[in-house]
């Protein structure tokens, strides 16, 4: 079985629930546990560019707010699923996220 790390930025606000949605599509199992995850507090930021339609800040401002880093572990045979759940949970109009291989085994 193939793994990877699926790393997001999410609002702190909207953390538990990209969570929540990517846990019940099958992501952060880990040998007999379950709902494993990493987080990372942080501070980012956007300017949102014409043609964007953003859920917050203003088209063409820089936008700061407490972002939460999510590390998941997934089997890459429910990634689709995982991604689905993510994109739909997720506030922004164009999420941050990016997977990684593992090669050790889990």
């Amino acid at each position: 079985m193939t793994h990877f790390l699926f790393s997001y930025y999410v609002p702190a606000n909207s953390a538990k629930k990209v969570q929540t949605a990517c846990f019940k599509a099958g992501a952060g199992k880990i040998g007999n546990y379950a709902e494993c995850s990493w987080h990372t507090l942080g501070y980012g930021q956007f300017k949102s560019l014409q043609g964007s339609n953003p859920t917050i800040g203003q088209i063409g401002e820089l936008f700061h707010e407490t972002i939460i880093k999510v590390e998941i572990i997934c089997q890459q045979d429910l990634w689709k699923n995982i991604e689905k759940a993510f994109l739909k949970a997720h506030p922004y109009e164009e999420p941050s996220y990016f997977i990684t291989p593992i090669l050790n085994k889990i």
